[in-house]
């Protein structure tokens, strides 16, 4: 695993708040510093939250006329 892998699953794991408190902490002063990974967290956040609350709603009405 290279260290842009490594980061990325700590971004991720941020974005959907699975880090513990002491791994939250690092990771806010790591982006305070990083202006790079503030942003890939943000939209990291983004698209967590997005996909969260699609899968949260009702499924897809199928289209007519289609089994």
């Amino acid at each position: 695993m290279t260290d842009d892998d490594e980061t990325l699953l700590l971004l991720s794991a941020y974005a959907d708040g699975e880090l513990s408190p002491g791994e939250v902490l690092a990771m806010e002063r790591r982006l305070a510093a990083e202006p790079g990974a503030r942003v890939a967290a943000e939209r990291l956040r983004t698209l967590s939250t997005a996909l969260r609350e699609t899968l949260a709603g009702p499924p897809p009405r199928r289209p007519c006329g289609r089994a």
